[in-house]
C-alpha cells in the first residue's frame, strides 16, 4: 500500500551524489512503500521490536534532510517528493564509451546540480563506438562530444595529412 497522498505539492528536498538517475528515484519510491507497509503491519500488530531497515541510499536521503523514517508523516513528505522528482525533475543523458567510476559520476553530478539544476537526474549509458569522450541528450538538444564525431569533422585535414606523409 502506497503512503497516502497529500493534497499540497511536495517540498523541495537535498539530493545526496548517490541519488544519480530516474532508476534510483523509482527505487527508493518503492522502498519508501515498502517501509510504509513495514510500519503499518507492525503498528496493526501492536509490535515494538525492530528497527525499520534502510538502504544505503534512502538512509543518505534522510540524512542529508534531517528526516526520521520512523515517522509515518516524514515518509509520506519523502515519498511525495520522490514520486515529483520521478516525474518532473530536469533530466540529462550522457553515453560513454566505458562505464564511468563512481568517482567521476560523483564529481560529475555535484557539478550538473550546482551549475545547472539542483534537482537534476543522469541517465549514464555506454555506448562503445564513440571511442572516447561523451554524448549529451536532454529533451531538446544533442551535444556529440566524442572523439569518433571529431575525426569525422575534420576528416578532409587527416586525408590531406596522410598525403603529406606519403609524399614525403
Amino acid at each position: 500500500m502506497a503512503p497516502k497522498a497529500s493534497q499540497q505539492p511536495a517540498e523541495v528536498l537535498g539530493l545526496p551524489v548517490s541519488l544519480v538517475s530516474r532508476i534510483d528515484a523509482t527505487r527508493l519510491a518503492r522502498e519508501l512503500e515498502e517501509l510504509t507497509n513495514q510500519a503499518e503491519q507492525k503498528s496493526r500488530r501492536q509490535s515494538e521490536g525492530g528497527t525499520l531497515r534502510l538502504s544505503s541510499i534512502l538512509q543518505e536521503l534522510a540524512d542529508t534532510n534531517r528526516l526520521d523514517l520512523s515517522k509515518a508523516d516524514e515518509r509520506n513528505r519523502l515519498y511525495e517528493f520522490m514520486k515529483e522528482l520521478k516525474g518532473s525533475a530536469p533530466t540529462i543523458h550522457m553515453s560513454f564509451a566505458a562505464e564511468p567510476s563512481v568517482q567521476f559520476t560523483e564529481k560529475l553530478i555535484t557539478w550538473l546540480r550546482s551549475e545547472v539544476h539542483p534537482l537534476l537526474l543522469l541517465d549514464i549509458g555506454l555506448q562503445p563506438s564513440i571511442a572516447a569522450g561523451c554524448v549529451i541528450r536532454t529533451n531538446s538538444k544533442y551535444f556529440d562530444c566524442s572523439i569518433r564525431q571529431h575525426l569525422v569533422q575534420n576528416k578532409p585535414k587527416l586525408l590531406d595529412l596522410m598525403r603529406g606523409v606519403q609524399h614525403a
